[in-house]
């Protein structure tokens, strides 16, 4: 499932519902309908409507956004299916795949010093700590064992 075309689908289908049913209500619907009328009307050939358009730039202007809306409006049958065509096809195909990776960290085994004695471990690079005379590799600065500062 790809649940970015899923959503995308319902946000289209959700959105053309909410502008065309909820956000424009019936009554606004009949209001575009006789206002389109009136811009658009003629009597015997004469187009009276274009001829309040031209005398009055408010009414040009409303017949213009009833215009717009009735387009947008149109648009309506079209979004819908998009819509459905999106979530079902969101639906079907599959998204995008989790890969986990998985880590090993391998940590060395520390060599083992026969003697014991301090000139040995110093020739395989470890000291002891002072503190609790823990093995330590050369270089530390403290003491993994007790936390000592090493010297």
């Amino acid at each position: 499932m790809n649940i970015g075309l899923v959503i995308f689908g319902i946000i289209l289908i959700g959105g053309m519902f909410f502008l065309a049913n909820v956000y424009i209500t019936p009554q606004q619907k009949q209001q575009l309908e006789l206002i389109s009328t009136a811009c658009n009307f003629n009597i015997w050939g004469i187009p009276v409507g274009q001829i309040g358009q031209a005398i009055s730039s408010d009414v040009a202007q409303k017949c213009e956004q009833v215009k717009t809306v009735k387009q947008i409006l149109s648009f309506q049958p079209f979004v819908y299916i998009l819509g459905i065509i999106l979530l079902v096809v969101g639906l079907v195909i599959g998204g995008k795949k989790e890969v986990h990776v998985i880590r090993e960290v391998v940590k060395e085994p520390e060599e083992e010093i026969e003697d014991g004695t301090e000139e040995k471990a110093k020739k395989k690079g470890y000291k002891f700590c002072s503190e609790c005379g823990a093995k330590v590799k050369a270089g530390e600065k403290f003491c993994g064992n007790c936390g000592n500062k090493l010297t």
